[in-house]
């Protein structure tokens, strides 16, 4: 028996979806989350990054610690969340390591896990996660890759203090940043699909699009639902309608879709090809 009985794993193109997922998950009565939303294991032990370094642990337990609010949070809460992070700063990194931040686990159906990261696992990755968990599900989100490219420029541009050069940027330099490795890999969604599909059946993933969930959420949670075969839940309206993680309001230049436009096209071709039908909308 693995050490996990039902694992779900969300991932997608885009940081924005699978946080609003997470938004919407985090009380469902069937699916229980550990304190942190991404964790990034998998990505971490096969090399895709490496975000577990205790270095960066501590820095989320300090950020954690410094947003402590002694009027708002009582002891038992803090007590609890305190186990939850002893048990993450552990070592080694390692199976057991993974399972026991899900062990506060009650009578919830899964244990839930998503990173955007999971989309980037190579076929040992996927293999590593068969032996953990008895039953796996996986969800993988693509958005129209013109606008999650822009998307995540920009997103890069403010994160490293750069959002002001972004106007001044001529189409090379924009070529430049946009192919860096750790930037493009989340276009390739014709090699992640595949690759998702040489690992697990049609009831063990669901492939979706960004623009059909945000076109009617509700229905979309009630897909997602009965995918997983869980209860209906109830969601509130203000946290459907959210908009999470929003980026720059920065316009796309002219000259950015035409520097992808073959590479976009190439993409599409290759979902059509494994039978899925991008929306309309879509700007490829």
């Amino acid at each position: 028996m693995a050490l996990i009985e039902r694992l779900f794993l969300g991932c997608g193109a885009m940081k924005a979806g699978t946080t609003w997922l997470f938004a919407m998950l985090d009380h469902h009565p069937d699916i229980y989350f550990s304190e942190e939303k991404e964790i990034h294991y998998f990505a971490h032990v096969h090399g895709v990054e490496h975000p577990l370094s205790l270095q960066n642990r501590i820095v989320r337990f300090k950020k954690f610690a410094a947003a402590l609010d002694p009027d708002r949070y009582n002891s038992r809460w803090v007590r609890h969340r305190l186990d939850w992070f002893s048990r993450w700063l552990s070592e080694p990194l390692d199976d057991e390591w993974y399972a026991a931040l899900f062990k506060k686990k009650k009578d919830q159906k899964y244990v839930a896990d998503f990173s955007n990261l999971h989309a980037l696992l190579d076929d040992e990755g996927w293999q590593h996660v068969r032996r953990v968990a008895d039953e796996v599900k996986v969800l993988y989100i693509m958005r129209d890759p013109l606008q999650r490219l822009w998307s995540h420029v920009k997103f890069h541009a403010q994160y490293t203090g750069k959002a002001d050069q972004l106007p001044n940027y001529t189409p090379a330099q924009f070529e430049v940043a946009a192919r860096a490795p750790y930037m493009w890999r989340n276009s390739e969604y014709g090699h992640i699909v595949a690759r998702l599909k040489r690992h697990f059946g049609e009831d063990e993933l669901k492939l979706c699009f960004f623009e059909d969930i945000h076109a009617d959420p509700l229905g979309w949670l009630r897909e997602l639902e009965s995918f997983l075969g869980v209860r209906p839940s109830v969601y509130s309206e203000d946290r459907l309608k959210a908009r999470i993680n929003t980026s720059l309001d920065i316009d796309m230049p002219e000259c950015f879709p035409k520097l992808f436009a073959k590479d976009f096209g190439r993409i599409r071709q290759e979902l059509h090809s494994q039978g899925l039908q991008p929306p309309s909308n879509w700007a490829i």
